[in-house]
């Protein structure tokens, strides 16, 4: 974040002995100020465009089977979040599906509701077929054999 001085802001010279403060008299200031603002809120949702669109519909898709699973057991928000050892706007923010609530928060609320034995099945190299088939690609055609030095033959 950018800080600026009241004599970088305030060209008309009404200071508040050099401090941080608004000035009343300068209209610059006011644009400064809004300026910083909308800076700072496009940078703070700078990650949530940078995702693909399936994944941002996976993550909502994901929060809203948290909470459906949290209602079907007939769970208030605030007991999850204190058997996680979460916040209730953090457990809220993993039930809207936004992309800054980490994978350990996640698994950690998937576990209090029973749901943690399928986290690790999530990306199981089993069910990588994709993987498998390249990795079937890689094998060797034929395998030959090691020849044999003369000091290994003795």
């Amino acid at each position: 974040m950018f800080t600026f001085t009241m004599e970088d802001i305030c060209p008309s010279g009404a200071l508040f002995g050099g401090a941080l403060f608004s000035c009343l008299l300068c209209p610059l200031s006011y644009t400064l100020k809004a300026l910083t603002f909308v800076f700072m809120n496009i940078t703070s949702r700078k990650a949530d465009y940078a995702l693909p669109l399936p994944v941002r519909r996976a993550l909502r898709k994901l929060g809203q089977d948290v909470r459906q699973a949290r209602l079907r057991r007939r769970l208030p928000a605030a007991v999850v979040a204190e058997r996680a050892s979460i916040s209730r706007t953090t457990l809220f923010k993993l039930e809207k599906g936004e992309p800054g609530v980490s994978i350990g928060i996640v698994a950690t609320v998937l576990f209090v509701l029973g749901l943690g034995e399928r986290l690790s099945e999530l990306a199981d190299v089993r069910h990588d077929e994709h993987g498998l088939a390249l990795e079937e690609e890689r094998l060797p055609q034929r395998i030959r054999r090691r020849r044999r030095t003369p000091a290994e033959t003795a």
